[in-house]
């Protein structure tokens, strides 16, 4: 009798999970689906396929598809519950995107899907303004992207602009002859692209990732990274603000795999892992006139050769005589939080009178002058040379002018 009744009790329980299951979880889920799909049954899908269809059925409210009177397509009354998205190729006369929001999510299954609301391919001379949503641009030259909220992939494109955008991830692969100038709080990536300018963007929470681009400018942005890799050759990181790094082995500046790239008069600071990093297979670049403060490390150099570094001020370091270790004649002590694994494979200094880099915990003496540090008199240089660490066997490198004050040219 007393198990007849453990069934029974076992039964109900089964059944009253089973009914609150369906209760909390089928049908929210069956509901939110239908109204999915009813957003997804009444999407307008514009879609506008050479100069003949640059009509007023497809949105065009003004222009005549001249530069000094283009197109202009609009949609104002659009909003994110009445979805929308857009279709433009093979176009040649000027048009102008302005001023909608293209949007297109659904559901599949029990997973939200987005699709990509604004697509535009084979045009040229156009404009996409004060627009919302995600964009992809594929074969397009001579445009501009400005002012939207938006991510945005362009592939395969040429002589454009990126201004004033805001919000999302923007990637460029295979392009040329384009710049991204003062826009914010995005990701920028860039893939096999040449001769681009990456200037005075506002990236507090984004980064900058190059890889196998040539002829990149990367100047006064601010951002928590930047990474060069890749095959990457011939790009230019200058008077950028490179700040909050928290991420696990999170760098400041990064190369991999490149050659002739020059970091110069960046500032650096509050980085988990090295403020500038170069990796495997990194070969004559310069690292120069950086300012680093508040970093786990200063500079590293990994796989690195024929590379230069000198006239960087190095303020403070967590993997240093300065904080984490106190005693300079421990094995693990590292003045400035500087490494170098090719030792003598790469220079720290310009020689003299040039000098080398500041070390905020560099002790030595300056009471001697000369390329051979033994004339009396100083002159901002320390006597004797600062030996950079490396754990591997062989000759270390050496600071053979270290700078007794912070470097200010």
């Amino acid at each position: 009798m007393e198990g007849k009744w453990r069934l029974i009790v076992v039964a109900a329980t089964i059944a009253l999970v089973l009914s609150v299951w369906a209760a909390y979880v089928v049908y929210p889920l069956v509901q939110h689906h239908d109204e999915y799909s009813y957003y997804r049954s009444e999407v307008t899908q514009i879609r506008i396929d050479g100069d003949e269809d640059l009509t007023s059925a497809n949105g065009v409210v003004s222009g005549v598809g001249s530069q000094s009177d283009p197109y202009v397509i609009s949609f104002p009354e659009s909003d994110h519950y009445n979805q929308m998205t857009i279709e433009i190729s093979n176009t040649t006369q000027s048009f102008v995107l302005r001023d909608s929001i293209f949007t297109y999510s659904y559901l599949s299954g029990c997973i939200a899907v987005s699709e990509t609301g604004i697509r535009i391919s084979s045009a040229t001379d156009f404009s996409v303004e004060d627009n919302e949503g995600s964009c992809s641009v594929n074969g397009c030259d001579d445009f501009t992207l400005c002012g939207n909220l938006m991510s945005a992939d362009i592939a395969d494109c040429s002589n454009y602009a990126l201004c004033h955008n805001r919000g999302g991830t923007f990637s460029s692969t295979r392009c040329a002859d384009f710049s991204a100038r003062e826009n914010i709080n995005l990701t920028l990536t860039l893939e096999s692209c040449r001769n681009s300018s990456i200037i005075d963007n506002l990236f507090e929470r984004g980064t900058i990732a190059i890889g196998n681009s040539s002829d990149c400018l990367v100047d006064s942005n601010r951002c928590q990274s930047i990474t060069v890799d890749a095959g990457s050759a011939d790009c230019l990181i200058t008077n950028n603000s490179v700040l909050n790094n928290a991420l696990s082995m999170g760098r400041g500046v990064f190369l991999d795999c490149v050659h002739d790239v020059t970091i110069d008069r960046n500032m650096i600071d509050n980085c988990s892992y090295s403020a500038i990093e170069l990796g495997d297979s990194v070969t004559n670049c310069t690292i120069s006139r950086n300012n680093i403060s508040n970093c786990y490390g200063g500079i590293s150099l990994r796989d690195a050769s024929g590379c230069v570094v000198y006239h960087n001020n190095i303020f403070s370091s967590f993997w240093s005589g300065g904080h984490m270790l106190t005693d300079p004649l421990d094995s693990e002590y590292h003045a400035g939080g500087v490494l170098d694994e090719q030792g003598w494979l790469n220079s720290w200094d310009n020689g003299y009178p040039d000098g080398g880099n500041y070390y905020f915990d560099y002790n030595g003496l300056d009471m001697y002058s000369g390329q051979l540090q033994d004339t009396l008199g100083g002159d901002g240089i320390g006597d004797t040379p600062l030996v950079i660490y490396t754990y591997l066997a062989g000759t270390p490198a050496e600071d053979h002018y270290p700078l007794m004050a912070p470097y200010c040219g």
